[in-house]
């Protein structure tokens, strides 16, 4: 492994006595690289390379909503009545989020049913942008996976229960807690 600052590669042993030199160069910034990536995008994208050749085919993920997500016919109106929706379109992940491999995280049957199916994604983009990146032993490191995601639905969906229950809810419906349940369950501590 080698660390390159200005030009100059450097063994493993030198890093900390670079990343002080960058640090002071540059104003207390710790100097960091990309080394994984991994997303999941509408259109089927699943990997960086699915991603790259969509741009270079000059793909459009763009589709009328699928039945399954909810009836458009029931909400659309070109007129922007209020309550509706002005397209028949969007851009949707075609995945079945549902599931989730417990197996490499701390979750309990419960807590998984009651988590955002985002948090579950993320966690499994999360994993497999470490693992592109080639990094083992990162459960207490200086690792930092960072991520973007949007929209609020299955906190929409959970105001509608009636009854809502279980100690999940704040920690499962969240859009803030995203970051902070990737960090926790993979053990995290994002560069410092």
């Amino acid at each position: 492994m080698s660390l390159s600052v200005n030009g100059s590669v450097s063994s493993p042993e030198s890093i900390p006595e670079l990343i002080e030199t960058a640090k002071d160069a540059q104003n207390g910034f710790v100097p960091m690289a990309i080394c994984g990536m991994a997303c999941r995008l509408g259109g089927g994208i699943r990997s960086p390379e699915d991603f790259w050749e969509f741009l270079i085919n000059k793909g459009d993920g763009k589709v009328e909503v699928p039945s399954h997500r909810y009836n458009v016919d029931a909400f659309y109106s070109p007129s922007k009545k209020p309550g509706t929706v002005i397209t028949r379109h969007g851009y949707f992940i075609d995945d079945d989020l549902a599931g989730l491999d417990g197996s490499f995280f701390n979750m309990s049957a419960g807590e998984i049913e009651r988590c955002d199916p985002q948090q579950r994604q993320m966690l499994e983009v999360a994993r497999e942008a470490v693992e592109d990146a080639g990094v083992t032993g990162w459960r207490g490191s200086n690792t930092g996976v960072y991520m973007g995601c949007y929209g609020d639905d299955w906190a929409d969906m959970l105001y509608k229960e009636s009854q809502p229950s279980g100690v999940h809810n704040v920690m499962g419906q969240y859009d803030f807690v995203i970051a902070n349940r990737v960090s926790y369950e993979m053990g995290l501590r994002g560069p410092r």
